[in-house]
């Protein structure tokens, strides 16, 4: 294992729960390596339970060939479905590259080889479309148009005689129920738990398929939100060069990703971090910008040094297309950026970026923060720079981490109320 794949996988091993969680389905008794940044980490959630309840008869069922479990987390619906058929093909995809990694792990742990692991935004990134049966426990705070698209696109991806299978909460079950009544739908089943209702539903062949239909949720503007403004060079204050005071650029923003209205104070900071170096530093050949958002950072870091390179990483898939939406609106040409999707950062071996930076989520906790450094420490040129935000406790931790490894060198400390900032250099 090279240091890089090292990193990478010291990354997964710092946010892994302590404990595994268990589970038994039709007499197969499943081991599942978990995440605190995953739903359910503690227990198999009810939801789920109910939903595999309710699909007990198709599991065994020599005609369910073909499986897609989507929003896998990581993977107690579709690795069950797996274990009671080795006959049988599974997809599972997540738009959430951890819950991705976690699920491939526990594939290998339960010893199942008849699966298929990935990245999509909802059916977005599926290749196939000739599923049996498509499993979702629906999240419940994604907004109605895409709870609306997860429930009907189903019918894009699935056989003649194929079902779909979902679990929501209570106060969805309307709202579910209102998007099921329509004539292209048959409903096999409706039954109500003490905390969840499930749903059974199959198309019949009164539907039929408009060019509209072909487009990407994403593309068809079911997570969109709305217009946002940003001023970036006001918020850099007297300080920054008259020149670059008011420079603003308009974003688009999506449900699910957070700053949707404003900017946080992270973010703020980063940004007033750039105005700062676009005072000091003419040009910037490879950027990497982490934990991107709705694009803010990037867009910014675009229109104050336009990169001949910029590579963004997100472990978020929404996240990344609302990036690549909002730069591209933005005047940045598509051969100008990557969008990798994937924790942490990229496990390359060169050292290429003369600038790394992002918001560090606070939930991972400190391990996984100082490896995000430490990986940031060995993709860096000689004299590239780090500017990297979180709250104060973390970033107090950080550095703390930073200096006493002699890991980078310290250049300079910004606060915003409960936020803060380091800039840091590669010496």
């Amino acid at each position: 294992m090279t240091p890089a794949q090292q990193h990478s996988q010291d990354f997964l091993e710092s946010v892994a729960s302590d404990q595994d969680v268990t589970f038994n389905y039709h007499r197969r008794s499943l081991r599942f390596r978990v995440s605190q940044e995953l739903f359910s980490s503690y227990q198999i959630d009810t939801g789920t339970r109910l939903l595999l309840k309710t699909v007990s008869e198709l599991a065994v069922s020599n005609s369910v060939r073909k499986v897609l479990d989507l929003g896998c987390g990581y993977g107690p619906l579709g690795l069950a479905l797996a274990a009671v058929e080795p006959g049988r093909e599974v997809h599972l995809v997540d738009r959430d590259a951890l819950a991705v990694e976690f699920t491939r792990s526990n594939a290998q742990l339960n010893g199942l080889s008849n699966v298929k692991v990935y990245g999509s935004l909802g059916y977005d990134d599926v290749p196939d479309s000739d599923f049996d049966l498509i499993l979702c426990n629906i999240p419940g705070k994604i907004g109605r148009p895409a709870i609306g698209s997860l429930l009907l696109d189903a019918r894009r991806f699935l056989q003649a005689e194929g079902i779909a299978a979902v679990v929501v909460v209570p106060p969805l079950a309307p709202f579910v129920d209102e998007t099921l009544n329509r004539p292209e739908i048959t409903r096999l089943l409706r039954e109500e738990g003490s905390e969840h209702v499930v749903f059974h539903y199959r198309f019949n062949n009164a539907y039929h398929s408009s060019p509209a239909d072909e487009k990407s949720a994403f593309d068809r503007g079911v997570y969109d939100r709305g217009q946002m403004d940003v001023d970036y060079g006001a918020r850099a204050g007297k300080h920054a060069r008259s020149s670059e005071r008011g420079r603003k650029f308009s974003i688009q923003t999506v449900r699910g990703v957070p700053e949707f209205d404003s900017l946080s104070h992270q973010t703020e900071l980063l940004l007033s971090g750039l105005q700062k170096m676009r005072e000091k530093k003419k040009g910037i050949d490879q950027a990497l910008i982490f934990n991107p958002g709705q694009g803010h950072v990037p867009v910014a870091l675009w229109k104050l040094f336009s990169p001949l390179r910029m590579t963004l990483v997100d472990r978020d898939l929404l996240s990344l297309r609302a990036a690549e939406r909002n730069l591209l609106a933005n005047g940045c040409p598509r051969e100008k950026f990557t969008l990798l999707h994937k924790p942490g950062l990229p496990a390359g071996e060169a050292s290429i970026y003369d600038l790394i930076l992002g918001a560090l989520h606070d939930s991972e906790g400190p391990a996984a923060h100082y490896i995000v450094i430490e990986q940031a420490a060995a993709l860096l040129v000689l004299q590239g720079e780090v500017l990297v935000s979180g709250s104060s406790t973390t970033i107090t931790r950080l550095e703390k981490s930073i200096k006493e490894a002699k890991l980078l060198t310290v250049k300079q400390r910004r606060r915003n109320r409960a936020k803060r900032m380091l800039w840091l250099s590669k010496q």
